[in-house]
Protein backbone atom coordinates (compact mmCIF):
# COMPACT_ATOMS: atom_id res chain seq x y z
CA UNK A 1 0.00 0.00 0.00
CA UNK A 2 1.51 3.59 -1.11
CA UNK A 3 0.34 6.23 0.99
CA UNK A 4 0.76 9.68 -0.52
CA UNK A 5 0.42 13.14 1.35
CA UNK A 6 -1.76 15.61 -0.66
CA UNK A 7 -0.26 19.16 -0.02
CA UNK A 8 3.28 19.75 -1.64
CA UNK A 9 3.76 15.96 -2.48
CA UNK A 10 1.15 15.40 -5.52
CA UNK A 11 -0.21 19.42 -5.26
CA UNK A 12 0.26 22.79 -4.50
CA UNK A 13 -3.17 25.02 -3.70
CA UNK A 14 -3.15 28.56 -3.51
CA UNK A 15 -5.78 30.38 -1.60
CA UNK A 16 -7.05 34.20 -2.77
CA UNK A 17 -9.71 35.24 -0.98
CA UNK A 18 -12.55 32.33 -1.23
CA UNK A 19 -11.03 30.96 -4.46
CA UNK A 20 -8.91 27.79 -3.95
CA UNK A 21 -6.30 27.35 -7.34
CA UNK A 22 -5.30 23.91 -7.38
CA UNK A 23 -1.85 23.26 -9.33
CA UNK A 24 -1.23 19.36 -10.07
CA UNK A 25 2.72 18.31 -9.88
CA UNK A 26 4.08 16.88 -12.93
CA UNK A 27 3.80 13.13 -14.12
CA UNK A 28 0.88 12.67 -11.54
CA UNK A 29 -0.92 11.49 -14.52
CA UNK A 30 1.81 8.87 -15.20
CA UNK A 31 1.66 7.87 -12.18
CA UNK A 32 -1.81 7.21 -11.27
CA UNK A 33 -2.05 5.18 -14.55
CA UNK A 34 0.45 3.43 -13.59
CA UNK A 35 -1.08 2.34 -10.49
CA UNK A 36 -4.25 1.74 -11.72
CA UNK A 37 -2.96 -0.05 -14.25
CA UNK A 38 -0.85 -2.67 -12.40
CA UNK A 39 -3.54 -2.56 -9.49
CA UNK A 40 -1.46 -1.21 -6.56
CA UNK A 41 -2.97 -0.43 -3.80
CA UNK A 42 -2.68 3.47 -2.94
CA UNK A 43 -4.32 5.70 -0.30
CA UNK A 44 -4.35 9.41 0.59
CA UNK A 45 -3.57 10.74 3.66
CA UNK A 46 -3.63 14.65 4.89
CA UNK A 47 -3.95 16.85 7.49
CA UNK A 48 -5.97 19.17 5.32
CA UNK A 49 -10.10 19.45 6.39
CA UNK A 50 -12.96 17.40 5.29
CA UNK A 51 -14.41 20.11 2.99
CA UNK A 52 -10.50 21.29 1.65
CA UNK A 53 -9.54 17.51 0.71
CA UNK A 54 -12.78 16.96 -0.96
CA UNK A 55 -12.80 19.81 -2.87
CA UNK A 56 -8.79 18.51 -3.83
CA UNK A 57 -10.03 15.04 -4.41
CA UNK A 58 -13.14 16.30 -6.88
CA UNK A 59 -9.96 18.40 -8.32
CA UNK A 60 -8.14 15.47 -9.09
CA UNK A 61 -10.51 13.08 -10.15
CA UNK A 62 -11.22 15.52 -13.25
CA UNK A 63 -7.47 14.72 -14.55
CA UNK A 64 -6.99 11.69 -13.33
CA UNK A 65 -9.17 8.20 -12.70
CA UNK A 66 -8.64 7.66 -8.63
CA UNK A 67 -9.37 4.50 -6.72
CA UNK A 68 -7.98 4.97 -3.01
CA UNK A 69 -8.47 2.86 -0.61
CA UNK A 70 -8.94 5.03 1.58
CA UNK A 71 -8.71 8.96 2.20
CA UNK A 72 -8.09 10.41 5.52
CA UNK A 73 -8.33 13.90 6.74
CA UNK A 74 -8.26 15.81 9.79
CA UNK A 75 -11.39 16.75 11.74
CA UNK A 76 -10.64 18.01 15.28
CA UNK A 77 -8.33 15.09 17.08
CA UNK A 78 -9.46 12.32 14.60
CA UNK A 79 -8.34 11.44 11.06
CA UNK A 80 -11.63 11.17 9.37
CA UNK A 81 -12.13 8.26 6.40
CA UNK A 82 -14.24 10.18 3.68
CA UNK A 83 -14.76 6.74 2.21
CA UNK A 84 -15.61 4.76 5.14
CA UNK A 85 -16.98 5.51 8.84
CA UNK A 86 -13.45 4.70 10.23
CA UNK A 87 -12.27 7.38 12.53
CA UNK A 88 -8.76 7.29 14.09
CA UNK A 89 -7.46 9.15 16.67
CA UNK A 90 -4.17 11.60 16.20
CA UNK A 91 -0.78 10.95 17.35
CA UNK A 92 1.05 13.92 19.00
CA UNK A 93 5.06 14.18 19.74
CA UNK A 94 6.24 17.17 21.62
CA UNK A 95 2.96 18.68 20.63
CA UNK A 96 3.33 17.96 16.68
CA UNK A 97 0.80 15.70 14.64
CA UNK A 98 2.65 12.80 13.48
CA UNK A 99 1.26 10.39 10.77
CA UNK A 100 2.23 7.12 12.51
CA UNK A 101 1.97 4.36 9.87
CA UNK A 102 1.11 1.97 12.93
CA UNK A 103 -2.03 3.58 13.93
CA UNK A 104 -3.74 2.74 10.51
CA UNK A 105 -3.39 -0.79 11.42
CA UNK A 106 -6.01 -1.76 13.36
CA UNK A 107 -8.49 0.00 11.48
CA UNK A 108 -7.28 -1.57 8.09
CA UNK A 109 -6.48 -5.31 8.48
CA UNK A 110 -4.25 -5.81 5.17
CA UNK A 111 -2.09 -2.93 6.31
CA UNK A 112 1.64 -4.06 7.83
CA UNK A 113 4.77 -2.93 8.25
CA UNK A 114 6.20 -5.19 4.89
CA UNK A 115 3.55 -3.60 2.82
CA UNK A 116 3.01 -0.17 3.76
CA UNK A 117 4.90 3.12 2.82
CA UNK A 118 3.70 6.84 3.18
CA UNK A 119 5.25 9.41 0.72
CA UNK A 120 5.62 12.60 2.36
CA UNK A 121 7.37 15.95 2.03
CA UNK A 122 7.05 16.86 5.91
CA UNK A 123 10.38 15.59 7.52
CA UNK A 124 8.61 15.05 11.04
CA UNK A 125 6.17 11.98 8.90
CA UNK A 126 9.58 11.43 7.69
CA UNK A 127 11.47 10.59 10.92
CA UNK A 128 8.32 9.52 13.05
CA UNK A 129 8.23 6.14 10.97
CA UNK A 130 10.26 3.43 10.12
CA UNK A 131 12.84 4.00 7.36
CA UNK A 132 11.53 1.51 5.31
CA UNK A 133 8.25 2.44 5.45
CA UNK A 134 8.38 6.05 4.19
CA UNK A 135 9.84 8.35 1.07
CA UNK A 136 10.49 11.24 1.89
CA UNK A 137 9.62 13.48 -1.52
CA UNK A 138 10.72 17.06 -1.87
CA UNK A 139 8.11 19.56 -1.21
CA UNK A 140 6.92 21.23 -4.79
CA UNK A 141 5.42 24.25 -5.87
CA UNK A 142 3.64 25.54 -9.59
CA UNK A 143 6.99 27.28 -10.05
CA UNK A 144 9.05 23.93 -10.22
CA UNK A 145 7.79 23.26 -13.98
CA UNK A 146 10.82 20.79 -14.57
CA UNK A 147 10.33 18.54 -11.12
CA UNK A 148 11.03 15.47 -12.04
CA UNK A 149 10.28 13.65 -8.33
CA UNK A 150 6.94 11.22 -9.56
CA UNK A 151 8.48 10.23 -12.34
CA UNK A 152 11.76 9.27 -10.62
CA UNK A 153 9.25 7.60 -7.78
CA UNK A 154 7.35 5.86 -10.03
CA UNK A 155 10.55 4.63 -11.76
CA UNK A 156 10.61 3.30 -7.80
CA UNK A 157 7.45 1.75 -7.56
Amino acid sequence: MIIFDIDLTLIQSIIDGKQVHINSRPYIKELFIYLNHYNIDYAFWSLGSIEYIKYVMNHLSEIIILKPFFILTKKDNLYIDLLSPIQIPIIKVNNIEIKKIYSLFPFYNNLTFENTILIDDNIHHILGNPSKNVYHIKPWCKEENHDRELEILLRRI
